[in-house]
């Protein structure tokens, strides 16, 4: 079986290894009207310098109105100025051999009330900031469907609420692939962030859904929790989202990222060989020591992250204790 560092191919690219950077905010840095700053574009470049196979961007949100529905600063691709510092992350990433796909995310609350026309400007909102990431250069495009965000109340059962062609909400996200297809080159990767409702029958549809859409990876998370992830072994050693993803890569052909508290590059590798996921994602792990992977080629359980009750990256990153000790080691 295929292990951590084993290469991959996705749509005719190489992913050097299977080790995920995955999408995290980092909060504390500079971001004005959605325009990354030095300190941001600079924190990606020394990331791309850690032999990392597929670095997923924080979620850029799709509108000014996103940036302040988060209520705090966000970076954004919905205006030709925010190209030239996605291009310089994106350039950081090709430079040192790693693949890099911008994650697309909104955060305006949702309303089933919304209109049919509120949807369809939605949809254009997707697609524009899908040909500025196109223009910048990225490897791929992520659609966050996860975390309970605008997108994943759409898709849900329980939250979606409509009467129109979008009460199903997965022809909202069919619509959207179709549109990026019609702007991206051919070898454009396309990856959905999926929030599992832990009813496995939906989750597996949906997954399926998803493949049969044009996705050619599922990147596996939380979303609308509707059941409670019957079938978890008590003594099962990561969390119920990585779980999760072992059980849909049965269903779907695609490769599968299973994320959330994989921990260690050790933990991430046993994943794999198990068949369990063909790539696993780290978020906290880079944002306590950008050189995670560097650190852990000589020792394969290096954990950088503390674990914190209250993680400091949701409030103001510099206080993170992890980043604090990785400074001193570096």
């Amino acid at each position: 079986m295929p292990g951590i560092f084993t290469p991959l191919q996705i749509k005719g690219k190489t992913l050097k290894n299977r080790i995920v950077m995955g999408a995290a905010e980092r909060v504390g840095f500079t971001y004005e009207d959605g325009l990354m700053g030095e300190d941001v574009i600079q924190e990606y470049e020394t990331l791309a310098q850690n032999n990392i196979g597929l670095m997923i961007t924080q979620s850029l949100v799709i509108s000014p109105e996103d940036a302040v529905a988060c209520g705090f600063p966000v970076p954004g691709i919905y205006k030709p100025g925010h190209v030239t510092p996605l291009k310089r992350i994106v350039d950081a990433a090709h430079k040192n051999g790693s693949i890099l796909i911008a994650q697309l995310g909104i955060a305006i609350r949702y309303s089933p009330r919304w209109s049919t026309k509120d949807l369809e400007d939605l949809l254009a909102r997707y697609l524009y900031s899908a040909k500025l990431c196109v223009e910048a250069g990225v490897d791929g495009i992520e659609i966050h469907g996860a975390h309970n965000v605008t997108l994943n109340h759409i898709l849900s059962q329980r939250t979606n609420g409509r009467h129109d062609r979008y009460s199903d909400g997965l022809n909202l996200v069919r619509e959207m692939v179709t549109g990026i297809r019609n702007i991206a080159p051919e070898n454009l990767i396309l990856s959905f962030r999926m929030g599992c409702c832990f009813d496995w029958d939906k989750d597996i549809r949906m997954a399926k859904a998803i493949e049969e859409m044009g996705f050619d990876l599922l990147n596996v998370s939380v979303g609308v929790q509707e059941g409670y992830a019957p079938g978890i072994p008590a003594d099962y050693e990561y969390t119920p989202m990585t779980y999760a993803a072992s059980l849909l890569k049965k269903y779907v052909s695609i490769p599968v990222i299973a994320a959330w508290g994989i921990e260690t590059l050790n933990r991430g590798d046993r994943l794999i060989r198990n068949g369990n996921a063909d790539l696993t994602a780290y978020a906290k792990p880079f944002l306590a020591d950008p050189e995670f992977v560097l650190k852990s080629k000589n020792n394969m359980d290096y954990k950088p992250c503390f674990g914190c009750r209250s993680c400091q990256w949701y409030s103001d990153g510099s206080r993170c204790p992890g980043r604090k000790r990785a400074h001193k080691t570096t």
